[in-house]
């Protein structure tokens, strides 16, 4: 394994990620709060794949203040595209402009809901008993399938099949201090609650 592979690997698939992702594999029927997770998930990591399969940065934000926007379409349908299984790799802007944005900006999904549905071999579909199309997601599908393709991308950087990438990972958002910006907003925020008067 070369260097900046194993960096990549300590960096972004870290004891905290399995600590989190591994336990709501297993989760039966979380609802709302499951599906935003797996959705957190693809945003977290299609960035990061992005970033290595593309080397571009996506920023957000005024030219006075930009930010790295890891999440973002491009990144998540090029993580989905590669990690998903046809047809559900097809799906990405039904999914992400009903469902996951929806879910984000408006609480609950956008004319739809979210199913928990074992026997049913769909991720997604489609009603209109009232003449009004109504989405579905099957969480249980949506699951499998997003920890799967975490699963598949941890193997391809663990195998090596990723190592190119990783080094531009690595130049883009590791040694570029900060490029995710936790530091930063962290460092900024204990400031302003010092000046402020509150130190925590």
């Amino acid at each position: 394994m070369l260097p900046n592979t194993k960096r990549v690997i300590d960096q972004f698939f870290q004891d905290f990620y399995f600590d989190n992702i591994m336990p709501e594999a297993n989760r039966v029927n979380g609802g709302l709060s499951s599906a935003m997770f797996w959705f957190s998930v693809i945003d977290f990591y299609s960035g990061i794949y992005y970033v290595g399969e593309t080397g571009d940065m996506n920023y957000a934000g005024s030219k006075k203040n930009p930010y790295l926007n890891l999440a973002h379409f491009k990144a998540q349908e090029l993580f989905i595209k590669k990690y998903f299984p046809f047809p559900e790799s097809e799906y990405t802007d039904f999914i992400y402009r009903v469902f996951r944005n929806g879910m984000i900006h408006q609480i609950s999904p956008k004319k739809g809901g979210v199913e928990w549905e074992p026997a049913n071999p769909k991720m997604i579909w489609v009603n209109n008993p009232t003449g009004d199309i109504i989405a579905h997601l099957n969480l249980y599908k949506f699951q499998d399938l997003t920890y799967k393709s975490f699963l598949a991308f941890y193997k391809d950087v663990v195998d090596s099949k990723w190592d190119s990438q990783c080094d531009t990972v690595c130049a883009k958002l590791i040694d570029t201090y900060d490029a995710l910006e936790d530091e930063k907003v962290l460092k900024e925020k204990y400031k302003a609650l010092v000046d402020r008067g509150f130190p925590i």
